[in-house]
C-alpha cells in the first residue's frame, strides 16, 4: 500500500488553519478546493483525518457547527441542558451537516442574547468564545443569579455534600427510586429539616449546614 506523495508544510499549515472550524466534511470540500488553486496532490478524506491526529489536531468543529456535546463542553454545563433548549426553542434547532445534526453559532449567539436568563452558570470564558467577547457580557450581566445552595454534613458519615439535593440523591436507595420525579424534593426536604433541628435525624442519620458549623467552631 503506497504511502502517497509527501506532504509539505505548507499543506499541514492549512490543516492547522482548517481543522476545528467546521464539521470535518466540511473541512475536507474546503482543503480540497484549495488544495485544487495551488496544485498540491489531491488527498482522501482517511489521508486529511489521520494526518490531522499525527499533528494533535481534534476533528471535531469547535468553531462553528458545534455538536450539542462539544457546546455543552465549552460552556462548562451538562449536555442535558443544551438538549433542554434544542427541544424546547424552534429558533436553536439543529441543522443537518453531511451526516450529523449540528448547532450553528450564529443561532447559538441570538439564542443567548434573546433568553440570557438560561446560560446561568455557564464558563465566562467558553462563552465569549462561543458567541464573541462583544455579546458575552451582556449575557452574563442579566443571567446572574445568586447560588442560593446551602451546603450540608452527615454527622455519622462526615460526608459533605454542595447541597441538599446532592445529598438527597445520595441517599436514594435505588436507580429507580433516582428516577421518580419530584422524589429528590421531599428526601431534601428531609435532611433540611434535621439540618435546622439537631434533635430530628432524616435517614438514620444527622445533618448539620457547613456554614452553621464553622460559624459556631
Amino acid at each position: 500500500m503506497s504511502a502517497g506523495p509527501r506532504w509539505a508544510a505548507e499543506e499541514e499549515w492549512l490543516l492547522e488553519d482548517l481543522v476545528g472550524t467546521d464539521v470535518f466534511a466540511v473541512v475536507y470540500q474546503r482543503y480540497r478546493a484549495i488544495a485544487k488553486q495551488n496544485g498540491w496532490p489531491e488527498r482522501s478524506k482517511a489521508a486529511l483525518y489521520y494526518r490531522s491526529r499525527l499533528l494533535g489536531l481534534r476533528a471535531v468543529a469547535t468553531d462553528d457547527n458545534l455538536n450539542r456535546y462539544e457546546v455543552a463542553r465549552q460552556l462548562g454545563i451538562q449536555p442535558h441542558r443544551v438538549r433542554t433548549w434544542v427541544d424546547r426553542y424552534p429558533c436553536l434547532k439543529s441543522r443537518k451537516v453531511g451526516r450529523c445534526y449540528r448547532l450553528s453559532l450564529a443561532d447559538l449567539r441570538n439564542f443567548a442574547l434573546k433568553r440570557p436568563y438560561l446560560f446561568w452558570g455557564v464558563d465566562e470564558i467558553g462563552l465569549a468564545n462561543l458567541i464573541g467577547e462583544t455579546y458575552a457580557p451582556h449575557v452574563l450581566r442579566k443571567n446572574h443569579r445568586k447560588d442560593t445552595r446551602r451546603a450540608v454534613i452527615c454527622v455519622e458519615t462526615g460526608a459533605v455534600y454542595p447541597s441538599l439535593h446532592q445529598a438527597a440523591r445520595a441517599f436514594m436507595r435505588s436507580d429507580y427510586e433516582r428516577s421518580r420525579k419530584g422524589r429528590s424534593h421531599v428526601l431534601a426536604a428531609n435532611i433540611r429539616s434535621a439540618a435546622l433541628n439537631p434533635s430530628l435525624t432524616a435517614y438514620g442519620c444527622h445533618w448539620r449546614f457547613v456554614e452553621e458549623l464553622r460559624a459556631s467552631a
